[in-house]
């Protein structure tokens, strides 16, 4: 998450990876993996990662962050919105929160 360089996104992936062999059953693990994947410029691969997360652990707001901004980034804007809006409606605080607060506030917040 807080990489700056694809440096970092590709190790940041190859971990992401090896935990997935670990605990493929894993919904964190899945969105970690989805994550790296879509820093990676992986977009497709990404959205399915975080949607087998969301879908096995729903509600989950750091999920729910980043399957709004993937979705967001594929031109899905009404799955995007309800995802952020979930995020922006929590006062829980996680990293990325102020990332996805921001692209709801910008792109869909009342509309």
């Amino acid at each position: 998450e807080l990489g700056t360089s694809e440096q970092d996104y590709q190790r940041a992936l190859e971990l992401a990876k090896k935990a997935d062999q670990l605990n493929p059953d894993s919904p964190l693990v899945l969105d970690t993996l989805g994550w790296a994947l879509y820093r990676t410029g992986d977009v497709q691969g990404a959205i399915e990662k975080i949607e087998q997360a969301n879908e096995r652990m729903p509600g989950n707001e750091s999920i729910a962050a980043h399957l709004g901004e993937v979705y967001h980034r594929l031109g899905q804007k009404e799955k995007a919105r309800a995802a952020l809006e979930k995020v922006a409606a929590t006062d829980k605080d996680f990293l990325g929160r102020e990332r996805a607060v921001e692209l709801y506030k910008k792109e869909y917040e009342g509309g």
